[in-house]
């Protein structure tokens, strides 16, 4: 059943969990995959016989390692298995870096801005709260208003100065 499985990936905790979609009791296996993935982070392929588009992007939105279709070879099997396995594992890095990355911004002392191509800011640290009195996120448009000085002549920084800017307006 589906609640027997996301018990049992609850108390196992498997590397990956394979679904089939068809499952008795209230709790189908795309349900329960959702949990299982949303709740454990544990990565799911179906193996199921279930062929139609309805069915297929309902479990395509629990976000899939994998959807094989029965009756599938064995070596179709392991290839599934093992890409959801690297797949997953190469996701755990980019997570574990991109929290690094942030967790770096923050403690930076400086303001930092990320900004998209028409220079929105998409990202900044706490150091641009401080600049800009409680607001981390800061259109270009508001640039003129920054107080910036160069540090060795200490002559005000014009905002189309500024690199980024710069590289907004060239494309």
């Amino acid at each position: 059943s589906g609640e027997g499985a996301v018990r049992k990936a609850r108390e196992t905790h498997p590397d990956l969990v394979l679904m089939d979609i068809m499952l008795k009791g209230g709790m189908d296996g795309v349900e329960a995959a959702r949990c299982i993935h949303a709740d454990f982070d544990i990565p799911v392929v179906y193996l199921t016989a279930c062929s139609d588009d309805m069915t297929f992007q309902r479990a395509k939105m629990t976000s899939p390692y994998g959807y094989l279709l029965k009756p599938f070879r064995e070596r179709e099997l392991h290839i599934a298995i093992e890409t959801a396995v690297y797949r997953h594992a190469m996701e755990g890095k980019a997570k574990e870096t991109e929290k690094f990355l942030r967790t770096a911004l923050e403690i930076l002392p400086v303001g930092v801005w990320i900004v998209d191509r028409d220079g929105r800011s998409v990202e900044s640290n706490r150091a641009c709260s401080k600049i800009w009195g409680g607001d981390k996120q800061v259109d270009i448009d508001r640039w003129r208003e920054y107080p910036g000085w160069r540090r060795d002549t200490g002559t005000r920084i014009g905002p189309e100065e500024w690199s980024v800017a710069r590289a907004i307006r060239k494309g």
